[in-house]
């Protein structure tokens, strides 16, 4: 036998280098793909709420594998007040305000919410402070004006608010009362 017939072809060499090339390319342009469509792609969600009976807001993250974290709560005066002296009237309705989707880069790419009522238009801490100035006969009634979902009569009530708020000097950008 001749050694040229025992050697392997020339065309023969390069079949495993071939498919390593393809596959080599393949992954890379997978690869490329995802990141390319990274930017797009929903990996959680930053859930916010608000009751619209006490003002009250709780939020959390939810990943897109289901598990929830980051969760928060700030108890608004309105409903401090419920829960120590009226605890069995206390009542939430938890409307969404805010359910932002983030990419991996942490982008928004998808809003999504409920229309809460007037009193998302209201700052907690503007809340906070006009619940501290009323009696306890007036923050009942509050929440009853509030729970009654009667829009007009809520949107004047805040109306009200900012009003003895600006008269007072109380300063937005803060929370409190402002500088001189």
């Amino acid at each position: 036998m001749n050694e040229r017939e025992n050697a392997p072809q020339r065309w023969d060499r390069p079949q495993g280098r071939r498919k390593k090339w393809i596959a080599g390319i393949s992954i890379a342009m997978l690869v490329v793909a995802a990141f390319a469509g990274a930017p797009f792609v929903q990996v959680y969600r930053d859930w916010a709420f608000i009751c619209e009976n006490t003002g009250s807001r709780k939020g959390y993250r939810q990943w897109c594998i289901g598990l929830r974290s980051g969760h928060w709560y700030h108890e608004s005066r309105l409903e401090q007040f419920m829960r120590q002296e009226h605890s069995s009237d206390l009542r939430n309705c938890w409307t969404s305000y805010a359910g932002t989707g983030k990419s991996v880069f942490g982008t928004a790419i998808l809003y999504s919410h409920e229309s809460p009522g007037p009193i998302i238009n209201i700052p907690e801490e503007l809340l906070d402070w006009y619940v501290d100035t009323l009696d306890d006969k007036a923050r009942l009634s509050l929440y009853h004006l509030f729970s009654s979902r009667q829009r007009e009569k809520i949107e004047k009530e805040i109306a009200g608010v900012w009003e003895q708020a600006i008269a007072s000097d109380w300063d937005v950008r803060t929370g409190g009362k402002g500088h001189e």
